[in-house]
């Protein structure tokens, strides 16, 4: 549940004479003002319509970009730049559905996608802007799939940048078929690739699925006896070869140690050139001094907790087939 409520609310602008139901609107003026209240705080501000449209876009393109942007640079998935005349179709989705159907006939499954109408400055055509997430396609597949012969209905490149249309689309002003009408759209959501069942080149084994449970889980595990805890930090150990025997290296690091409570718990991620090991201690920095020099655990190998961008990178080696296994009993608080 949200934590801001709307609690005011009124007009900016009279009803216009003119017919906005016919032709291109732009969005420039906000036509109420609203006010949002903090249910915790009690504190509240006055927003408008306007910007509240221009933070919800933002927002979704931002929400895309978090999706899928990881995998596309690890060669996982493609994301493609579309650009489809306003003109020539129905509505967006039109577009999208002829797409849809003829990538599902080549195994080519789409993942997601987002748009935003425009129009341009120089030429006055409006014109949508799509962003597509999809199982993997070659630049020739691409070529083929998204641009019609002339390009002047629509075409399509792949993303070249992590911001640069994002940023582009951010500052755009807001355009619509009519007054009412949509300004950008967005799939229902944003599929994972663990979902994705089509042939068997693409397909994920189904392990791997249980692999990210247990990531999950335990992720879980080490936020809530970081809150619990606050002295608790996780210790990050990489090794250059695949390490069989963990338990020797947990048991050389504690053999020393009095309370055996230091430890709550590891796991660790391991393919075929490496292993990573995460380790929940209660109070890192008394580790002695051979510890840290045996294993090179510096500050930058100390962390206040398990956080995003580790569970990122490790759900990446996950889905490269990295195996994951945790210690047999886990201390939760």
């Amino acid at each position: 549940m949200s934590e801001w409520i709307r609690s005011g609310y009124r007009k900016l602008q009279e009803p216009s004479l003119y017919n906005h139901n016919y032709g291109f609107f732009e969005h420039i003026y906000p036509l109420y003002a609203i006010r949002l209240t903090n249910i915790k705080t009690g504190k509240s501000f006055w927003g408008n319509d306007l910007q509240n449209k221009k933070n919800k876009k933002n927002r979704i393109l931002e929400d895309f970009k978090q999706a899928y942007w990881d995998f596309y640079k690890e060669g996982l998935l493609t994301i493609t730049s579309c650009v489809v005349n306003a003109e020539e179709y129905k509505s967006v989705s039109a577009f999208i559905d002829i797409k849809k159907r003829l990538l599902k006939k080549h195994n080519i499954k789409v993942l997601g996608y987002v748009s935003v109408l425009d129009i341009g400055k120089k030429l006055l055509k409006p014109h949508y802007h799509i962003l597509f997430a999809t199982t993997t396609m070659s630049a020739e597949q691409v070529f083929k799939f998204l641009n019609d012969k002339g390009k002047e209905k629509y075409s399509a490149e792949l993303l070249q940048t992590k911001n640069g249309m994002q940023k582009y689309l951010n500052k755009k002003e807001l355009y619509s078929k009519n007054k009412k009408g949509r300004c950008y759209t967005r799939s229902r959501k944003f599929e994972s690739l663990l979902s994705i069942k089509i042939n068997q080149k693409t397909k994920i084994k189904k392990s791997t699925k249980s692999k990210i449970k247990t990531l999950a889980k335990l992720s879980d595990i080490f936020n809530n006896n970081r809150k619990i805890i606050k002295q608790s930090k996780t210790v990050k150990l990489m090794f250059n070869s695949p390490i069989k025997n963990k338990e020797l290296i947990v048991q050389s690091i504690y053999k020393d140690k009095i309370k055996s409570n230091h430890l709550f718990g590891y796991f660790s991620i391991t393919n075929k050139t490496s292993t990573i090991l995460y380790l929940q201690i209660y109070l890192p920095k008394f580790l002695c001094k051979r510890v840290k020099e045996k294993f090179k655990i510096s500050k930058q190998r100390i962390k206040e907790h398990f956080d995003y961008q580790e569970y990122k990178v490790v759900e990446k080696l996950l889905l490269k087939n990295a195996d994951i296994e945790e210690c047999a009993k886990f201390i939760e608080f």
